[in-house]
């Protein structure tokens, strides 16, 4: 996913990973300075952006043909699949045409 979203050039990806390491270095600093701050819209968009990386995970998995619906929907290492309607995902595009008939999940 992240291939398809930054169009293989390497300045595209180093922006997009230095912003998900600046949002994850603010999030560690907050949960160990003072971690009630941490509620409502914040808690939201942190929790976004810890699936963000796991997310484009799979994504390269699917693009891959590496995940297949056997594995089931718990990943070892990396947990279970958030996404429960799979077609809505833009994962599900990177499918083969053959195998989009069936859902991870």
């Amino acid at each position: 996913m992240v291939a398809a979203l930054t169009n293989e050039s390497a300045t595209s990806k180093s922006v997009y990973f230095a912003l998900c390491t600046s949002e994850m270095i603010y999030i560690t600093h907050l949960l160990e300075e003072e971690p009630e701050k941490l509620a409502g819209p914040l808690l939201a968009d942190t929790y976004v952006t810890l699936l963000k990386g796991r997310n484009a995970w799979y994504g390269h998995k699917l693009a891959k043909g590496e995940l297949t619906l056997e594995m089931g929907d718990s990943i070892k290492g990396k947990g279970t699949i958030q996404v429960r309607h799979f077609d809505c995902c833009p994962n599900f595009q990177l499918l083969p045409q053959t195998s989009r008939h069936t859902k991870l999940c």
